[in-house]
């Protein structure tokens, strides 16, 4: 499916060094895992204030992510990225917020 919010660059509101960390860090690890990487939330959409977190979903249709997930998360708390990371496993992620994310992820590669 096509994001209907596709991507700009440096994209999600990043400055250039900022996407670098998040495509390196976070991203790339993840896609060598299998995995597919969604951003959402007020980033996604582009109306994100300049301190808004970072909301990424990731899913993988048969591997347990949490300690995967664990990892880069604590990789995010103890690095100098200046912006909260919520980082889910869609397998995790609040039925009642998934009509949202269907209408504003944006596929991260």
């Amino acid at each position: 499916m096509k994001s209907p919010h596709p991507p700009t660059h440096p994209p999600l509101g990043l400055s250039e060094a900022e996407w670098e960390f998040v495509r390196s860090r976070l991203i790339e690890p993840l896609n060598q895992a299998g995995c597919t990487v969604w951003a959402f939330g007020s980033r996604a959409r582009g109306d994100n204030q300049r301190f808004s977190d970072l909301d990424i979903l990731v899913e993988h249709p048969s591997l347990e992510l949490s300690a995967l997930l664990g990892e880069l998360r604590e990789l995010f708390v103890n690095s100098s990225f200046p912006y909260k990371l919520d980082l889910v496993d869609k397998k995790h992620f609040a039925r009642n917020y998934l009509q949202n994310f269907e209408n504003e992820k944006t596929k991260l590669t």
